[in-house]
């Protein structure tokens, strides 16, 4: 076993190794590889390599772990302004680490969890949230993009993923067999995402908009006939003289359309995510009247409780007791 991986369970070697049930073996693996998301498991990979080389530099064990080398890790992270999320992230995959590996978990050791919660109360636990983008910053981002491949990819992603409250996952997913315009706007099926890791899918409306400028429609038609993509991924990397690859483009690289249309406008880019776009429609449409089911059918979000954090956000002002006393 590598030391920078997290242990991985095996299959049990009792099977009889024929052709077939060889072939069933490695199915098996096959389907627990994808057990968890693609970005989970990244992170869990991550979050284990930086626990094994933070215990090489401090001379302790990270395989069987204890109690205190958990409880300095932590202290340490902390320290370093990590998160709390991710701290806990952290203690659990080498939680998981330590169940597969068949041994007894340290998170679970009473001074780890009295300085997990002292780090709570110190630091509190409330995540800092990337900026929404607003309707008005939407038109501002917008209206940097021109008629040129990657202006017209830009903002018919733009406009797509905020009145479809994506992510930016699900943006860099979409393929050109997954939308159908029809009278009323957009249909757009979302085959999988986060919150829905067996791949139910679910359909997304998206009206035409208002102004020929800001609809996304037109947008992503203009986009589609201009680059002449009829298959495969929807927004695609270009190549310099400006042909598409055929390559979807990653979820960071729609995170970094963000900032730099942000930036052209003058805002700030490390303020913005690719987030923002999806936390931006929840704060819009909370705003304009939508409710929770409403915003929910669009999003996807199984949990109310995150969705009323958007909604809370986006209405702090707009829903305020104090702005009924005058003074």
């Amino acid at each position: 076993m590598n030391s920078d991986e997290a242990p991985q369970e095996s299959l049990p070697a009792a099977i009889p190794q024929t052709e077939s049930s060889l072939r069933i073996v490695q199915r098996a693996r096959e389907y627990a590889g994808e057990s968890r998301a693609a970005n989970t498991k990244r992170a869990y990979k991550t979050d284990w390599r930086l626990f094994v080389s933070w215990c090489d530099q401090a001379g302790r064990a990270s395989l069987p772990s204890d109690g205190p080398t958990l409880a300095i890790y932590i202290t340490d992270l902390a320290e370093r302004g990590v998160s709390i999320a991710t701290i806990e992230r952290r203690l659990a995959t080498i939680s998981q680490a330590h169940k597969t590996a068949g041994q007894e978990t340290p998170t679970k050791s009473q001074i780890v969890r009295d300085v997990l919660k002292g780090i709570r109360r110190t630091k509190g636990t409330m995540p800092k949230r990337k900026k929404a983008v607003g309707v008005a910053e939407l038109r501002g981002l917008v209206s940097t993009c021109d008629n040129s491949p990657k202006g017209r990819r830009d903002r018919a992603l733009l406009l797509v993923g905020f009145l479809g409250g994506f992510r930016r996952s699900e943006l860099a997913a979409l393929c050109v067999g997954d939308v159908h315009i029809e009278e009323e706007g957009l249909r757009i099926l979302i085959r999988k995402s986060k919150t829905d890791a067996d791949g139910h899918g679910r359909e997304v409306g998206i009206p035409m908009g208002n102004k020929a400028e800001t609809c996304p429609v037109l947008a992503l038609a203009a986009y589609l006939n201009s680059a002449r993509i009829t298959d495969g991924p929807i927004f695609q990397s270009f190549r310099r003289g400006g042909t598409p690859t055929g390559k979807a483009l990653s979820g960071n690289a729609v995170a970094s359309i963000i900032k730099d249309r942000a930036s052209l406008t003058g805002l700030d880019p490390e303020v913005f995510s690719g987030h923002s776009l999806r936390s931006g429609f929840c704060t819009a449409a909370a705003r304009a009247g939508a409710s929770e089911r409403e915003i929910a059918r669009s999003t996807g979000h199984r949990s109310l409780r995150i969705l009323r954090t958007y909604i809370q956000a986006g209405t702090v002002f707009a829903e305020n007791a104090a702005k009924r006393i005058v003074l």
